[in-house]
């Protein structure tokens, strides 16, 4: 498999997206965030991971409880990838959607997802029940991870 670009939206409704050449493949974001390094592990063992971007955030608006638990869920991401040799960037919400054009609205930025990656559009379909929000965190941390890729 070729050289894989991981991108990760790590809130709550966030996911994680490896993205290589012709391939790209995503997931959301565990409630357990220690169940991250199994991913990671797995994903090590069978390809090359270049470069993982993680998008920086703040706990802007939440409670101090919340924001404790927020940090210390990216704090386990981010240790995951150390624990793997996956090198990690930051890099802010404004920077990757303004270098890629992305709204902030959600449906539309699974619309710009769709525009810029179309051939994996299917990943942030909304099926079922399920909530826009997750879908466009799947399509968010995808384009972290086009937006990682441009930056080699």
């Amino acid at each position: 498999m070729a050289d894989i670009t991981i991108g990760i939206d790590p809130g709550q409704k966030g996911a994680i997206a490896f993205l290589g050449n012709d391939f790209l493949h995503v997931d959301q974001m565990p409630e357990d965030k220690g169940a991250v390094l199994s991913c990671l592990i797995a994903w090590t063992k069978r390809a090359v991971i270049e470069h993982a971007w993680i998008e920086d955030v703040t706990p802007f608006g939440m409670g101090r409880t919340s924001a404790f638990t927020f940090g210390r869920g990216i704090g386990m991401i981010e240790m995951a990838l150390m624990s793997c040799g996956i090198p990690l960037s930051r890099v802010t919400a404004a920077r990757w959607k303004r270098a890629l054009a992305c709204p902030k609205d959600k449906s539309e930025a699974i619309c710009r997802a769709s525009e810029l990656l179309p051939a994996y559009a299917e990943w942030w379909t909304i099926t079922g029940r399920e909530s826009k929000d997750k879908a466009a965190g799947r399509a968010e941390a995808a384009m972290i991870a086009l937006y990682g890729t441009r930056q080699r």
